[in-house]
């Protein structure tokens, strides 16, 4: 069982016990508990149904109506109006590849940053039947990691499973997504 596996299940514990209401006097029952640790700053836990995810790309979802930018990776680019060309056929990949991983789960659980990105979506490590989505992705070989350039934004567990995942998968068949938009991107008309 590895240390992330220990942190998991100490968490569950603890969340179980504060789910029940212990020391409070109520109990709490209607409270998802999210059994990944949240204890650093700025970040907060939810458990979701799968079901309530709508894949736009290989790194990012809708929550309902809520974007979600996943942390940790950049997927391949599929058509868009900021650039020209597409990363086809990876793009459609990495996307089918996460549509798989919700239709098959039955638990999810979402781990948020209090910030945004420029695109106004929330930052978020997902995790479906306790898998990281990051490092999943990084592991089949459908996305690159990001950490080198962005950090482990306060999530260092979450970021080190990515980064292990860079260690032991395929490595991508495509170029990397930020030259790729860097090289393609459509210059605004004045």
């Amino acid at each position: 069982m590895t240390l992330c596996r220990y942190t998991r299940l100490a968490v569950l514990a603890l969340g179980a016990i504060v789910a029940s209401g212990c020391g409070t006097g109520e109990a709490k029952t209607d409270t998802p508990v999210c059994t990944h640790d949240v204890s650093e700053g700025g970040v907060t836990g939810e458990s979701v149904e799968p079901s309530r995810f709508t894949v736009v790309d290989g790194d990012s979802l809708l929550l309902d109506e809520e974007k979600i930018r996943i942390l940790g990776i950049d997927a391949p680019e599929c058509p868009s109006d900021h650039f020209s060309g597409s990363q086809e056929p990876h793009a459609t990949q990495a996307k089918e590849f996460l549509q798989r991983m919700i239709a098959s789960a039955k638990s999810a659980c979402i781990v948020r940053l209090d910030a945004k990105d420029n695109f106004q979506r929330t930052l978020a490590y997902v995790f479906l039947d306790e898998r990281n989505v990051s490092a999943e992705l990084v592991r089949e070989g459908l996305a690159y990691e990001n950490l080198t350039f962005y950090g482990h934004q306060s999530l260092k567990p979450f970021a080190m499973e990515v980064m292990e995942a860079v260690k032991v998968g395929k490595k991508p068949e495509f170029e990397a997504p930020h030259l790729f938009r860097r090289r393609h991107a459509l210059r605004k008309q004045e």
